[in-house]
């Protein structure tokens, strides 16, 4: 269902459609009203807002308007932000944001900036000096299997089991409600946060018969967990934070001896907030809840499935999006998960 885009002003205290945006300049705050809903997504537009709002501090810091500002000022916004150890892939991200806003301004408004979004074009982002890109790895059979072992509870092991052979986001797996598994039909529903929508994927007759032992036999003896209807309930009711399941399976993979450090990045102070830390680095670990994500589509890439396939599993707008993210070499994963879907478990080598 289509879901319009209500973006708070400014000065504004009411938060409309549950969704408050703001960038500190009312003119790149009406840039993302006018485009959320129309040519990027909700949540796209809080991602943007992010990078706008650094770029505005920037202006702000060097007393000029965002119409005012010329070229040479986002040049030294991404030296800036490059000197800070942010990575290539995230100065194309801040480049394209202010682009577009530029973009909007010129073509869509009356107002006269003296940026000419098209001069943007020229800034080369490959000549910052950045840091070597995070590459999120899959578990292979061996991790996987040792991470298994080293989850404590038939709940945590359920989790990684559907992680793994269904691929959601941390946030869509934790909210996967008893009324989403359809039993009959072999397949869960599955929300997509990011795009704020839905899909179904088929579930194998293994993953059937444990999750319905799970709801009938271990489920209901979590505390409270009859005032709601979550899969997967924590202790204290409801649903499990980010936080905590990202504690368990973090938890597993260094105890099981398969938890490696992929690199680490310069935080923000708006980083540090929302982590609630004071730490200046943040170091990124390869076993996470998302590396169950990644997991699950390199398993169907190894399958042999083709990219519109993998598409429609992990719910991608695009093939481009799911060969970015989801390319591997031959790495061996005929047994890696128990069941790929339906397909029987392949037991014939390995």
């Amino acid at each position: 269902m289509y879901l319009g885009c209500q973006i708070m002003s400014e000065k504004n205290s009411e938060i409309k459609d549950g969704l408050e945006l703001k960038t500190g300049s009312k003119l790149a705050t009406e840039y993302l009203h006018s485009e959320c809903g129309a040519t990027i997504s909700r949540n796209t537009a809080k991602t943007y807002q992010s990078y706008l709002r650094g770029y505005i501090e920037h202006l702000d810091e060097i007393s000029v308007e965002v119409l005012s500002a010329k070229s040479q000022n986002v040049r030294s916004y991404l030296k800036k932000r490059a000197r800070h150890g942010r990575r290539e892939g995230t100065l194309r991200l801040d480049l394209t944001v202010i682009k577009g806003l530029y973009k909007w301004i010129r073509l869509e408004t009356e107002k006269e900036a003296l940026i000419d979004y098209l001069s943007l074009e020229n800034i080369d982002i490959g000549r910052f000096r950045t840091p070597p890109t995070i590459e999120r790895e899959p578990l292979n059979k061996d991790e996987l299997e040792a991470l298994y072992d080293e989850l404590d509870t038939f709940r945590d092991r359920l989790m990684v089991t559907v992680g793994a052979e269904l691929g959601p986001r941390n946030i869509d797996l934790r909210k996967i409600r008893v009324g989403d598994v359809d039993f009959e039909g072999r397949t869960i529903s599955l929300s997509d946060s990011k795009a704020r929508d839905r899909y179904s994927l088929p579930i194998s007759d293994t993953l059937a018969v444990e999750l319905k032992h799970w709801l009938t036999v271990y489920r209901p003896t979590y505390p409270f967990s009859e005032d709601h209807d979550y899969v997967f309930p924590s202790n204290q009711g409801g649903h499990l934070s980010d936080s905590r399941l990202l504690a368990i399976v973090k938890e597993a993979a260094r105890n099981a001896g398969i938890q490696e450090s992929l690199g680490e990045s310069w935080m923000s102070e708006r980083q540090k907030d929302a982590l609630g830390t004071d730490a200046d680095i943040r170091e990124w670990k390869k076993v996470t809840v998302h590396a169950l994500r990644h997991t699950f589509g390199h398993l169907m890439e190894e399958a042999g499935l083709s990219p519109e396939a993998r598409r429609d599993a992990l719910n991608h707008k695009s093939t481009e999006t799911t060969e970015k993210y989801y390319s591997s070499n031959a790495t061996e994963y005929k047994e890696l998960i128990r069941e790929l879907l339906h397909k029987e478990r392949d037991n014939d080598d390995n």
